[in-house]
């Protein structure tokens, strides 16, 4: 996977969302988000993302079998929910936000597209508007320095 770069080819970050807009995003569900970018944004990633936390989920589950299949195991349909729950967030919410990230940077020329869009700064999520281009026809990015194409800013 190549490293993010802006359209001087230079290396960047991907923007990163708030923490609103992540919760958005852990909902996953597209008709409640109410976020214009985030909605964009869940259908380039959430296959991804979406295995990543079904696999870590059935990891963090197994993980607990012990506690729930061996001697002395707590019997009930309440305390095997709860310690089997517990274990699937335990590393589900992990490993969603690991495959959140990777499918974001794998998906960088899509998300970019988002921001840009948006008049946004691809790589830090800094507004761009009313910025002055330079004579090669960038926009420089005054937070974190990436340089986007001034036609490509919405």
């Amino acid at each position: 996977m190549s490293r993010p770069s802006d359209d001087r080819g230079n290396p960047c970050g991907v923007a990163g969302m708030s923490w609103k807009q992540l919760g958005w995003h852990l909902l996953g569900l597209r008709r409640l988000t109410r976020d214009a970018q985030v909605k964009r944004q869940q259908r380039i990633t959430s296959n991804a993302e979406q295995s990543f936390a079904a696999v870590g989920s059935m990891i963090g589950t197994a993980a607990v079998l012990p506690l729930l299949l061996g001697p002395g195991a707590p019997r009930g349909f309440v305390p095997l929910f709860v310690i089997g729950m517990t274990g699937a967030f335990a590393l589900g919410i992990p490993a969603w936000l690991l495959g959140l990230r990777w499918a974001r940077r794998r998906k960088f020329d899509a998300i970019s597209a988002i921001y840009i869009d948006a008049g946004r700064c691809a790589g830090c999520g800094y507004t761009l508007a009313d910025l002055a281009a330079e004579p090669d026809g960038c926009v420089v990015c005054p937070e974190c320095g990436a340089a986007w194409r001034a036609d490509r800013l919405g």
